[in-house]
């Protein structure tokens, strides 16, 4: 099986294709949806409607590149999002998709 691990122009199509879908987490535990797709980011509006989240290309390669490089590869090796508004609170994974260019963390954008 192959596994995706970098962001290209064919997978960032894709994503487009999704705009303004309902999604859900493999869990069924939540739903969201896709608002805006661009050549940088995509919006996320999670729970309500007026919860959402901006997530860069950059963002999305750094989330792949944590989970190929810790062998999160694939449902059975799956690993939980943790997500949280505060980084020290946030799991590994939600903490990866935060760094920024110079290795320092950044923040959630609404």
């Amino acid at each position: 099986m192959q596994h995706i691990i970098q962001v290209d122009n064919t997978l960032w199509a894709l994503t487009s294709r999704l705009q303004g879908k309902e999604l859900q987490i493999p869990s069924r535990s939540a739903r969201f949806r896709i608002t805006t797709v661009d050549a940088n980011r995509f919006v996320i509006e999670t729970g309500s409607e007026d919860s959402q989240l901006a997530l860069t290309r950059a963002a999305f390669q750094q989330t792949l590149d944590y989970l190929a490089g810790n062998n999160h590869l694939g449902q059975a090796q799956a690993v939980e999002i943790s997500s949280n508004h505060t980084y020290e609170k946030a799991g590994p994974l939600c903490q990866a998709a935060r760094y920024r260019a110079e290795n320092k963390p950044g923040s959630l954008r609404y």
